[in-house]
């Protein structure tokens, strides 16, 4: 359904993106992940055809629509775009605004009368959100969840082949942000909408998206789904991006690499090579912390606790290892460790 290849673009003679490839299959949603300025957005604007690129081409439906020689207009695209502060017509019911998008698709002005089939679909938009009782409502007689929810169904109801999700979340707050993310993808999945979403939550993208695109600096590090970017990420920037974890130095010998935590099969482990020196990839859930004072295992080293932080569900270690090296690992809520105390500190494969 989007097919992205070799896409370049410059401002002021800078490159805010550098050859960015990939691609969506129909019904996927895909996720652009970064820290801002990282050129997620520019990209989103290139697919929506607000922005022409230097150089690469943008493919919709196995349709171009964007190359140096080629700017398909964005209404000529059959796109769907979510915007971060929803931007719902203050003057227009709920039921009004979803008309509004049906009735540019037929390019025919909002006082047209509406079909009995844009009336259906217009009900159907409103039952898949739960909004039906707020039909005749304006938007400022809702909540924020409910306005984002308008804002989705309307973009829904001409039937794009694509939709487009800028930041669509940023102005709730943290659990309300959390739900609707999962109830979005749903709803997504039950309409069968291939979906383009820009976000920097990392738990957004974790819980909307099929695939995850890391960005930084105008490059695409990763693409892939949530499970690959976080267990086999391909560059260290991604690795310590996604999630929790450190980066500790290793000295690679044919097939297995020494660090501070001991000896492991570089094939068994997260390792970033270079030359024979490196950095090995330690995430806490996969660091095994104990007391001198119960049994070890033979292969444990020896560290000191820095600090112990309670987040609730876990506590959080850090810990440095001999090599002077922090790394952070995950223990049980109620352990007995303290800071400053030694303690044996093993990896788990």
């Amino acid at each position: 359904m989007l097919k992205i290849s070799s896409v370049q673009k410059k401002f002021d003679k800078k490159y805010v993106l550098s050859d960015v490839s990939l691609s969506l299959r129909e019904g996927q949603i895909g996720c652009l992940l970064g820290a801002s300025g990282c050129g997620k957005t520019t990209l989103l604007r290139i697919i929506a055809g607000f922005e022409a690129v230097d150089s690469g081409e943008v493919n919709i439906d196995k349709m171009l629509v964007s190359s140096d020689k080629k700017l398909t207009p964005s209404e000529e695209r059959k796109i769907g775009m979510v915007f971060q502060d929803y931007a719902l017509f203050p003057h227009l019911t709920v039921k009004d605004n979803i008309a509004f998008g049906l009735q540019q698709k037929r390019k025919r002005f909002l006082s047209a009368s509406l079909s009995n089939a844009d009336k259906m679909r217009i009900s159907k938009m409103l039952s898949l959100v739960g909004l039906t009782e707020s039909a005749n409502k304006f938007p400022h007689q809702l909540s924020g969840g409910q306005q984002q929810r308008v804002a989705l169904v309307r973009a829904l109801a001409p039937k794009p082949k694509l939709l487009l999700l800028d930041e669509p979340f940023s102005n709730l707050d943290v659990t309300l942000r959390e739900r609707l993310s999962l109830e979005m993808r749903s709803i997504l999945k039950k309409e069968g909408i291939t979906a383009v979403m820009v976000t920097h939550n990392q738990s957004e993208a974790f819980a909307m998206a099929d695939t995850i695109g890391i960005m930084n600096e105008g490059k695409l590090h990763q693409w892939g789904t949530p499970s690959e970017v976080y267990h086999t990420p391909t560059t260290p920037f991604v690795a310590t991006f996604i999630g929790e974890g450190e980066l500790i130095k290793g000295n690679l010998s044919k097939t297995m690499v020494n660090t501070a935590l001991g000896t492991f099969n570089k094939d068994c482990i997260t390792f970033f090579p270079s030359h024979k020196n490196g950095v090995m990839l330690v995430r806490p859930e996969k660091i095994c912390v104990s007391s001198l004072k119960e049994n070890i295992t033979e292969d444990a080293v020896k560290g000191i606790i820095e600090d112990v932080r309670f987040k609730g569900t876990i506590c959080s270690c850090s810990v440095r290892l001999p090599s002077n090296e922090i790394i952070t690992a995950t223990v049980p809520n109620n352990t007995s460790l303290s800071q400053h105390d030694i303690v044996a500190v093993s990896f788990r494969n």
